[in-house]
């Protein structure tokens, strides 16, 4: 049995304070997989966006709070649901990516009247992931980035980010660089942007320039469509 005589009258004051400034209250008889699907199918993301939140809801939340009435989740069992996840010994991202659709979807129930409160709000520090169990990142030196690809066999390399006519060109793992070292390179020339100059911004002139020296000097160019386009074709 899921809650107490103390969480049925915590909600019903939440209730009557809400009525009380005028909110519309039509509580939802829905379970929360119920619900969850109807907001999944409403939601126009991008696709890679619908993807995580398909894999939290169908690895993570559906599981756990799937036949829950919606309005009868609480508070103690989000925070036993992330209390069971870091039992498993997932990484703090890892839970904080699984519990995203469950905030968004509860915010916006209570904000709708569906809920007479946002449970996930309510959670004390403690009780939320931590993101403080990852492990030391640094950037690896040209000679370190080079022995890893060599070990891998990995010769192509796809370049995207910021910024074009600085970190892409110039840094240690850069273009020029990796050209140097005799990689087959290829730039996503709609998927980078450089250091703009407030007389250059509005055309974007600086990327545009530097993405001319790379196809001239430096790399093929693509688009970002055209390489994912290419990495689903190579599945089949």
């Amino acid at each position: 049995m899921h809650g107490n005589l103390e969480d049925a009258e915590a909600r019903r004051a939440q209730l009557r304070i809400r009525k009380q400034q005028g909110a519309r209250i039509e509580p939802t008889r829905q379970t929360f997989e119920q619900y969850a699907r109807e907001w999944l199918e409403r939601q126009t993301l991008r696709p890679r966006t619908l993807e995580i939140y398909s894999w939290a809801l169908n690895q993570h939340l559906i599981p756990y709070f799937g036949r829950r009435r919606l309005d009868q989740i609480t508070a103690e069992e989000i925070a036993a649901f992330v209390a069971q996840m870091k039992r498993k010994k997932l990484k703090g991202w890892t839970i904080t990516s699984a519990l995203r659709p469950l905030s968004i979807i509860l915010a916006q129930a209570a904000r709708k009247g569906r809920i007479p409160v946002d449970p996930l709000s309510q959670l004390e520090r403690g009780e939320r992931p931590r993101h403080d169990d990852q492990r030391p990142k640094r950037i690896l030196s040209l000679d370190e980035m080079h022995a890893l690809l060599a070990e891998r066999r990995i010769l192509h390399l796809f370049y995207a980010g910021f910024a074009t006519n600085w970190c892409l060109i110039g840094r240690d793992y850069g273009m020029v660089a990796m050209n140097q070292r005799g990689y087959n390179l290829i730039l996503l020339r709609d998927a980078t942007t450089g250091i703009e100059f407030h007389d250059t911004v509005d055309a974007l002139q600086a990327t545009e320039m530097t993405i001319r020296e790379i196809e001239t000097k430096q790399a093929w160019s693509t688009t970002a469509e055209a390489f994912l386009e290419a990495c689903q074709e190579s599945r089949c």
